[in-house]
């Protein structure tokens, strides 16, 4: 049985019933008109999902006789629909049914409303702020396991998601040259918190080109990012923290090889105390072989703190295209900590299938 047969099988037991539902005529008088026109199905609601399984392993290398302890985990599992609702009208949801919280269960769930603005489209709900290449993506398309520190930790609010309102769009200048431009404008209080605690809105933004085909490609962007998070888990007598952030990222893909980079730099103002000085950067390297495989390298730092490890190496090797069914990494982690003292290493073997 292939990987997506599998997970269409989960799909169709949690989201089919609830679709068919949804999708009755109010009227049953017309149960035997012809409801399967070109137009109708162009509206029907899509199914999306994928899981991610990995085995994670530590080893003691810093030397305190404490290490974590080795564990399987399902680390990701995503169940999605998608539909329209009108030519210029479609929404998304997407849910994490593992989330070990409720607040964590809802992820995506934005309506998009395309050319009200040439070349855009504007999306209003819950989705990803915008900055930067890797946070940006979706996890099924990245090559590590674990995200940089400079992305975790650096570019976005307290979570990636925030409710607001995002404008998307592209711009085309020749048959291969084009300018991205996103930016959304978000409550800052945590993915699925339906109130404002922040006394003003985050902007989150990216402009950036790109030049090339789907096979061969490179793109540069610059990003920033200002306002107010609310972060009951950084002070808990002024959670309120006043931040800017501003970064550059750039990425290569073509048949041979993948190249993604980011510098981003900024500063945090917790209430009450002084300013903090932050950055972070990565340089991620992979080499793609004839048989869709191939070997993959990442180094990546982080000065902000509250992180056991701010500086990794991450080695290892990739099977499958990125738009594959079925992929598999193996990653290998070299820790150190900001005064160069080793933390405990970590290694995954990691496997994901999707629809």
């Amino acid at each position: 049985m292939k990987c997506s047969n599998l997970l269409s099988l989960v799909l169709m037991i949690f989201i089919i019933p609830l679709l068919s539902f949804a999708s009755r005529d109010s009227s049953e008088s017309d149960a035997d008109d012809d409801l399967a026109s070109k137009e109708e199905k162009s509206y029907a609601p899509k199914i999306k999902g994928y899981l991610q399984f990995h085995y994670r392993g530590s080893v003691e290398t810093n030397h305190d006789g404490v290490v974590d302890h080795d564990n399987f985990r399902v680390l990701r599992v995503r169940l999605g629909v998608k539909g329209k609702i009108k030519p210029k009208i479609s929404y998304t949801i997407e849910f994490d049914p593992r989330a070990p919280t409720i607040d964590g269960v809802l992820r995506d769930a934005y309506i998009s409303i395309k050319k009200l603005i040439p070349h855009h489209q504007i999306r209003l709900g819950q989705q990803k702020t915008q900055f930067g290449y890797e946070n940006r993506e979706s996890s099924t398309r990245l090559y590590e396991v674990n995200r940089a520190f400079a992305s975790d930790n650096l570019a976005r609010g307290v979570t990636l998601r925030d409710i607001g309102i995002g404008v998307l769009g592209k711009i085309d200048l020749s048959e291969d040259l084009r300018i991205e431009d996103a930016l959304t404008v978000t409550n800052g209080s945590r993915m699925n918190s339906q109130d404002d605690y922040t006394s003003r809105k985050n902007y989150w933004g990216r402009i950036g080109i790109r030049k090339g085909d789907d096979s061969n490609w490179t793109r540069l962007g610059t990003s920033f990012g200002f306002g107010d998070i609310y972060d009951p888990f950084v002070l808990p007598a002024e959670p309120q923290v006043a931040f800017d952030r501003y970064g550059i990222d750039y990425e290569t893909d073509s048949p041979n090889y993948f190249v993604s980079a980011e510098y981003i730099m900024g500063r945090d103002d917790i209430k009450g105390d002084q300013k903090v000085e932050v950055s972070g950067y990565y340089l991620n390297l992979v080499h793609k072989m004839k048989s869709n495989y191939g070997p993959l390298i990442r180094f990546d730092v982080t000065s902000k703190g509250g992180s056991e490890t701010a500086r990794r190496w991450t080695g290892g090797f990739f099977w499958g295209e990125l738009d594959d069914e079925c992929r598999f990494l193996f990653n290998y982690e070299y820790r150190e900590r900001m005064d160069g003292a080793r933390a405990d290493d970590k290694y995954y073997f990691w496997m994901q299938a999707k629809i």
